[in-house]
Parts: C-alpha cells; structure tokens; sequence
C-alpha cells in the first residue's frame, strides 16, 4: 500500500478531498490542507515513509499562504514523485492556477478523477522523478490509433 501525503486548499477543496477519502485505491493518504491566510500554528509536512506527493490544482491554489510554497519547496527537494491534480479537469500543466514553483520541477500534471488517480497510483514509481527532475509532463493514459504500429 502506497503512503501519500496529500496538499489542497482547504478552504474550497472539500469536495476533492472527500472523494479521495471514499475512493477505494491502493493508497494511505495524509491530507494537508492551507488557506490563503497564513496561520500561526502551521505543522511542517512529513515525508518520511511516503510514495508520492499529490497536489490539488484549484482556482485558488496560487494564492495559497507562504507556508504552503515552503512545503511545496521541501517536497520539491525531496525525491518524491509530485503529482498535480487538476481540479477543472485540465489536461497537462495549467499555468492559469498552478503554482509557478510547479511548472519545472518534474511534477507529473494530470486532470483530477478517479480513473486518472487510480491509474497513477498503479503506474508512477519513486525513481520516476530522479529520472526526469526538470519540465512537466502528463502521462497518456490509453494509446490513440496513430500511436500502434
């Protein structure tokens, strides 16, 4: 069973992180959620025996406190795989509500559902970023036609 620690906005994705607590996959998850006012009382994240770390991509995600950049920023210097989730089913990087600290840090983006989560939770690896630690990246989930020879 996958360990993964999960960042969204609290304030404006309940409805997410309610699916993701009913969504029978192979994972643990620890919720971590941020507000756009900062809190005086903000626990720093733990990433000691997690898999992967998911992102919630929102409206509001950009605008989150300073404490959630901090996090992001230790979770982008870790080894773990990052995947953000696109609240608005955007497929790829959205740069309209994606942190910029997200675009080139190897994070894999994909729209949130949970076909797409349960397909990512199967096929991402924990060396996957190692190996591609710069860019964005999507991943194809069914080959079209023109992709079989």
């Amino acid at each position: 069973m996958k360990k993964v620690a999960v960042l969204y906005d609290e304030e404006n994705n309940l409805e997410q992180i309610a699916l993701l607590k009913k969504a029978d996959t192979i994972a643990r998850f620890n919720f971590y959620g941020y507000s756009i006012k900062s809190k005086s009382e903000n626990t720093a994240i733990d990433l000691n025996k997690r898999d992967i770390c998911i992102v919630l991509i929102g409206e509001s995600t950009r605008f989150l406190a300073n404490h959630f950049l901090l996090d992001l920023q230790t979770v982008i210097n870790s080894a773990l795989p990052i995947l953000c989730l696109n609240i608005n089913e955007f497929i790829g990087l959205d740069e309209a509500n994606c942190p910029r600290i997200l675009w080139d840090c190897g994070a894999i983006h994909m729209p949130f559902n949970k076909e797409n989560l349960i397909y990512l939770l199967q096929e991402v690896k924990y060396q996957d970023r190692n190996e591609n630690s710069k860019g964005s990246f999507h991943l194809r989930q069914h080959p079209r036609p023109f992709d079989l020879e």
